[in-house]
C-alpha cells in the first residue's frame, strides 16, 4: 500500500508522518506533499528550513535533515490512501474523497519545542494506528 500524507507546507506534519510510517513498516511506503509546498522551499525559507521538525524527530532517532518540501500535484493515482492534515475544505476536486482520511493535527509552525513534541507524538500515535489498521485489513 502507498500512502500520501498532506499538510499545508510539507515542512512539518506530513514529513513527520511520512518518516514515522516508513520507519515503522517495510511492507508499505509513504510519501508526503504540501498544498503550498512550493511556498516553503529552502529557497524561500533559507537555512532555517524545518529546524524544529528536524530537532524533534532526531529525538526519535529519525533524521529529516536535508529534506525539502514537495508541492502536491495532480499525479497521485499511484497512491492508495491520502491522509489530509490541513483544512479539509482545501482538498482539490481531482482527489477522490473515498481515498482520503482526515487527521485533525494542529500546525506546529508557531509552537515552542514542547509544542512540536506534542504534535510529533500525536502524529506518531496516529501513524501506528494506521499501520495496524492496514495490516489487519490485508
Amino acid at each position: 500500500m502507498k500512502v500520501l500524507f498532506v499538510c499545508k507546507g510539507n515542512v512539518g506534519r506530513s514529513q513527520m508522518a511520512e518518516a514515522f510510517f516508513n520507519h515503522y513498516t517495510h511492507f508499505h511506503r509513504a510519501t508526503s506533499a504540501g498544498t503550498h509546498g512550493e511556498e516553503y522551499s529552502k529557497e524561500v525559507l533559507g537555512d532555517d528550513f524545518g529546524y524544529s521538525v528536524v530537532e524533534c524527530m532526531l529525538e526519535k532517532g529519525i533524521d529529516l535533515s536535508g529534506r525539502s518540501p514537495t508541492q502536491l500535484k495532480k499525479e497521485i493515482s499511484s497512491v492508495d490512501r491520502i491522509v489530509w492534515m490541513t483544512d479539509p475544505d482545501t482538498i482539490p476536486t481531482y482527489i477522490e474523497n473515498s481515498r482520503v482520511t482526515f487527521w485533525n493535527v494542529e500546525d506546529p509552525k508557531h509552537f515552542d519545542e514542547n509544542g512540536y513534541r506534542r504534535v510529533r507524538d500525536q502524529i506518531e500515535r496516529k501513524v501506528l494506528r494506521l499501520i495496524n489498521r492496514i495490516h489487519n485489513n490485508l
